[in-house]
């Protein structure tokens, strides 16, 4: 599968040219002081929320809500969203941010919410979100209410000899797990009240602050999450992933992430290993329902003859494929752009564009192919909606596609 590996590439490039902001989501961020960290915390916050329901109403709506509660929680603490308590930005129901919306707002003037008044975000599954989101800023007052402090204290556990890309993604993933998703259970409306949240929220932070400061339990946590099966841990965490890899790789936030680190004072070769090709290739694909959409990967399989396992995981299959056919252009992570390429081209079946068949079969993909100094690139503009200035030549896609 080695084609498809570099055509899923080339996409990818494209997603995320730093020139071209607009191919990835923005925060909606109510305040524009926000430290660096601030930014990367409310980032983690908004993926926590984003199960199921428009991106758009997360980044636009909760974004601006949840900037404004870790604005606060850089003074107040916890208290910001405890549950029932007075300016809580937890109503119960829903989270409210104190920041009246502004009339020059123009994400949340699209949405017609009313100037003058609280923003509010319900999230599908708001009950465990907020559980999720409490547990997490509990355990960050062990770190001086720092999300990256956090990390830095994950990263330092390994030593000079031990640290390599792979252990280093590895552990970040699984400690922002621990941080909010380990042993949240499942909560509902009705229940929330009931429930001893300061016990749960405290003996989670105790747990968590005793395996960094336990170096082997620590470790050896990070194989059992790692352990290769059907149901790992290391393929069902979709919002780690995705934010793991928004640190790692995206314009926006990468540079916030490395003056971060520098900052607290990380090597510089370590700083280099978390931004390097063998970090980006341990990043494990996000789990979605895009690609794992059947007109999508049943054509994927067919097309490249190779045996679709059904009912394991797509991205378990595609880590597998990877290290066998010992693939060095492009790697798992890379097919998320079918979120944006599946309801583009497979659904309005636009077959005889698609860069994946023009592989194997004759096509019209060089007939929307400009090959011209600063035009854009139609076919990523076509296939996934991604902004970018053609490369003429140099274009890796014209290289494997010969024309």
């Amino acid at each position: 599968m080695k084609n498809e590996f570099a055509v899923v590439n080339f996409l990818d490039e494209c997603r995320w040219d730093s020139e071209n902001l607009n191919n990835y989501n923005l925060i909606n961020y109510a305040h524009n002081d926000l430290s660096n960290e601030e930014k990367l915390l409310t980032h983690w916050i908004s993926y926590i929320t984003d199960r199921q329901m428009p991106f758009e109403e997360v980044w636009d709506v909760g974004g601006f809500v949840f900037s404004d509660m870790v604005k606060h929680y850089s003074f107040e603490g916890e208290a910001v969203i405890e549950y029932g308590a007075y300016n809580s930005f937890f109503t119960g129901s829903a989270f409210r941010s104190r920041l009246l919306c502004p009339a020059d707002n123009k994400l949340l003037n699209k949405r017609e919410l009313t100037h003058g008044l609280p923003v509010e975000f319900t999230s599908r599954f708001y009950p465990s979100d907020y559980v999720s989101i409490l547990c997490t800023l509990n355990t960050l007052e062990f770190f001086e209410r720092d999300f990256v402090e956090y990390l830095v204290a994950i990263i330092k556990i390994y030593d000079r000899q031990e640290c390599t890309p792979q252990n280093i993604v590895k552990a970040l993933a699984y400690g922002l797990h621990l941080l909010s998703y380990e042993d949240i259970g499942q909560h509902k409306s009705d229940t929330l009240s009931n429930t001893d949240l300061i016990t749960l929220t405290n003996a989670r932070t105790e747990k968590i602050k005793s395996l960094i400061l336990s170096r082997n339990r620590f470790t050896d946590n990070v194989e059992v999450f790692f352990r290769d099966s059907k149901y790992s841990k290391r393929y069902l965490s979709k919002r780690v992933w995705c934010s793991l890899r928004d640190y790692i790789k995206s314009p926006e936030f990468a540079p916030l992430f490395r003056d971060q680190l520098r900052d607290k004072g990380i090597d510089d070769g370590v700083i280099t290993m978390i931004f390097s090709e063998e970090a980006r290739q341990t990043i494990e694909l996000p789990g979605d329902v895009w690609n794992n959409k059947s007109i999508f990967r049943n054509c994927l399989f067919r097309m490249s003859k190779t045996k679709d396992k059904v009912g394991e995981p797509f991205n378990r299959q595609l880590r597998k494929i990877f290290e066998r056919e010992h693939i060095t252009v492009g790697y798992p992570e890379q097919f998320d752009v079918t979120f944006d390429f599946v309801q583009r081209m497979c659904d309005k079946h636009l077959c005889d564009i698609c860069p994946f068949k023009s592989v194997y079969d004759q096509s019209s993909i060089a007939k929307i192919c400009v090959n011209k100094v600063d035009m854009l690139c139609p076919i990523s503009l076509v296939s996934c909606g991604y902004v970018t200035k053609c490369k003429t030549d140099h274009c890796s896609l014209r290289k494997l596609l010969r024309f």
